[in-house]
This record gives structure tokens, C-alpha cells and sequence, in this order.
């Protein structure tokens, strides 16, 4: 063998060798950017499993009403002007019962009322007092017992009354017209009756009807356009009520210790649930229909028998206090979204804790 083929034999596995080299560095360095590229995709992977994960951790029930949410979501209930009067101090005598009364501009008698105690269980007010047509009855200027009042030292003549007759024509029932009525059990009003001043039946325990022949049930006049606060407070008869589709609300304390009420539904109508309206209830089960937005402050608080709620999704606004001292209620269904939560709403039931973060504000 000469030099040169020794030269060659030796040349053929060295330039092998390279080739081999070369293959096993390429091969290495797609390892290597194969494994760079999977561990590149680590970060992109993790945002989505913590964002699939944000949503179980936003249903989990973190309210504990310790303070308010969201932004207060108001309701304007539109009040009535009353009529003035031009003339005062005027009365008459009908049946033997004097009436004493005002006039307004346009010669109607308003602010009707009376001292005398010539009345029997069954009472119908006068539509008319010297020839002027009655369309406002209740002293404004003397509230309590506005419609019957009593001299000095005279004993409470008007719990002999059981049933009074309201007559057509009149508009008006003051304030607190029929307050304090405790006999009273039976009201029929006409629909003329546009205005029901605050606390008109308040504190009328025995009073279980009006426009109804139900026990229990009072029908408000289709023509009404206003009533005010604590209309029925501290009734103990009354068990379901109607209103006129143009009322849309339940005023504030309208119905607070008002003892009647067990299995309550309160209809779409009312798209406003006042303060207090149904506090210190003895109401076991409340259904409130579709429709309804805003349930106010305090609105049921201390029904200590109320045991179950369903609420609609329809309700975006539920104020503090709402379900207070609630201590029976261990139930409260509601899957909607709120805009806004007072503080401790449902203070001190079995469902203090039931609101998810996805439901709150």
C-alpha cells in the first residue's frame, strides 16, 4: 500500500465520522427547540385554567352583608295636591248630628268632620252638607280620630261603630281619618276616591273589609291615584288586598304589624315594595310574582315565622335590613343580579351567606 492510499484509507472514516457528527448535532438541536417550544407553551396554557377556574370561585356564597353594594336604586312615588280652603269653620246639622266643615274655591265642603255621638253601629256619611257637595272628609287640622272627634273627659263613642258607608263623590280621606277605630270592621268607599291620606286605618284591628264581602280581603277604589305611609298598620283581619293596576307601589309601612297575612303573593303590579311595608308580620311563606324591582328597607324584617322566599329575577335592588331578624327563613330563592344590596338584608336568618358574588352588584 502506498502513501497515498494509506492517505485515503484513513480520510473515509474520519469524513464517516464527521457525517455523523453532524446528523447526531442536528438531531439534538430539534430535540432542543422542540422541548423549548413546549415549555414556551406552559405560560399560555396557565391564564386559561385560571380564568375557567374565576368563574367557580364568583358563584361561591361570599356575602356577608357587612356592607352595602352597588348604587341605591330609587323609586319617585307621584303625590296629589289637596284642596285648599277659602272658607273655614262652617257647619251644618244632618240627622240630627252636627258636621263641621270647609269650603274650597270651587264651593265644595272638604275637611269634613264631627263631634257628635248620636251614631249607630252602622254609619253613612252625608254626600252633601247645606247644599255643597262633600269631597274631602278627615280634619286635617286634628289628626287622630279625624272624622269623629270627642269633647273633653268624653269616652270613645265611636267604638260603637262597626261598618262605615263612604258616598260617592267624595275624593279625599285625610290623614288618619279613620285612626284608632277599634270596633270598626267593615269601610265601603266610592270609587270616586282618588286620594287615602297616611295612617287613614291605622291601628283599626277588628277592620276586615273593604269593597269585599271576603273576610280579610280589601279592594281599594279603581279610580285611586295616591295612598300614604302606614294605611293599614297594626291591622290584625286583613289577609290579601287589590289595588288599581295604576298603583304601582307599596307604600312604606302600609301594612307593618299587620298580624292577617300567612302564605303572602304579592303581584307583578307593584314594581316597588316600601319600607317596612309587611315588618313585624306573622307571614310564613312569601311568593313575590315577576315584575316586582325594588324591595325597600326593612320591608319584612322581623317575620320571625317566615320561613321561605321566592324572589324574582326580575328584582334588582333589595335594601337593608330587608330580611332582618328573619330567624326562621331557610329558604330564599333567587338566581337574578342585583344592582344594588343594603347592608345586613338578611341579618340574622339561616341564609345570611346565600347571595353569590355572581348575583352581586
Amino acid at each position: 500500500m502506498n502513501d497515498n492510499e494509506k492517505e485515503n484509507f484513513f480520510k473515509k472514516p474520519i469524513m464517516i465520522l464527521a457525517i455523523v457528527i453532524v446528523i447526531i448535532c442536528i438531531l439534538i438541536g430539534i430535540i432542543l427547540v422542540v422541548n423549548t417550544k413546549k415549555s414556551d407553551s406552559t405560560p399560555s396554557q396557565m391564564p386559561s385554567q385560571t380564568s375557567t377556574s374565576t368563574p367557580e370561585k364568583s358563584n361561591t356564597s361570599l356575602y356577608d352583608g357587612s356592607t352595602e353594594l352597588g348604587t341605591l336604586v330609587e323609586f319617585e312615588i307621584n303625590k296629589i295636591t289637596l284642596p285648599e280652603a277659602v272658607q273655614e269653620g262652617k257647619s251644618c246639622i244632618v240627622d240630627n248630628n252636627k258636621w263641621y266643615y270647609d269650603l274650597d274655591a270651587q264651593g265644595n265642603a272638604i275637611n269634613v268632620y264631627t263631634s257628635s255621638s248620636n251614631f249607630t253601629e252602622n254609619v253613612i256619611l252625608p254626600s252633601t252638607l247645606d247644599g255643597h257637595k262633600v269631597i274631602s272628609i278627615g280634619d286635617n287640622a286634628t289628626l287622630g280620630n279625624a272624622l269623629f272627634h270627642k269633647s273633653i273627659n268624653e269616652k270613645n263613642y265611636w267604638n260603637n261603630i262597626i261598618s262605615i258607608t263612604v258616598p260617592e263623590g267624595v275624593e279625599y280621606i285625610n290623614s288618619e281619618t279613620f285612626y284608632g277605630y277599634e270596633n270598626l270592621e267593615k269601610v265601603t268607599l266610592p270609587d270616586s276616591v282618588i286620594y287615602i291620606g297616611d295612617r287613614a286605618f291605622s291601628a283599626t284591628d277588628n277592620l276586615a273589609y273593604i269593597n269585599s264581602d271576603i273576610k280579610g280581603k280589601v279592594v281599594m277604589p279603581k279610580n285611586l291615584q295616591y295612598y300614604g305611609e302606614s294605611l293599614f298598620e297594626n291591622n290584625k283581619k286583613i289577609n290579601s288586598f287589590e289595588f288599581p293596576e295604576q298603583i304601582n307601589y307599596i307604600q312604606n309601612w302600609t301594612f307593618y304589624e299587620a298580624k292577617g297575612f300567612t302564605d303572602l303573593t304579592i303581584p307583578k303590579q307593584f314594581k316597588y315594595i316600601g319600607k317596612g311595608a309587611f315588618a313585624q308580620s306573622d307571614i310564613k311563606s312569601l311568593t313575590i310574582e315577576n315584575g316586582v324591582e325594588i324591595i325597600g328597607d326593612s320591608a319584612f324584617q322581623l317575620n320571625k315565622k317566615l320561613e321561605k322566599v321566592d324572589v324574582p329575577n326580575s328584582v334588582i335592588s333589595i335594601g337593608e335590613y330587608a330580611f332582618r331578624q328573619c330567624t326562621s327563613l331557610k329558604n330564599f330563592n333567587y338566581s337574578g343580579k342585583l344592582k344594588y344590596i343594603g347592608i345586613n338584608a338578611l341579618y340574622n336568618t339561616k341564609v345570611e351567606n346565600i347571595l353569590k358574588n355572581s348575583q352581586l352588584p
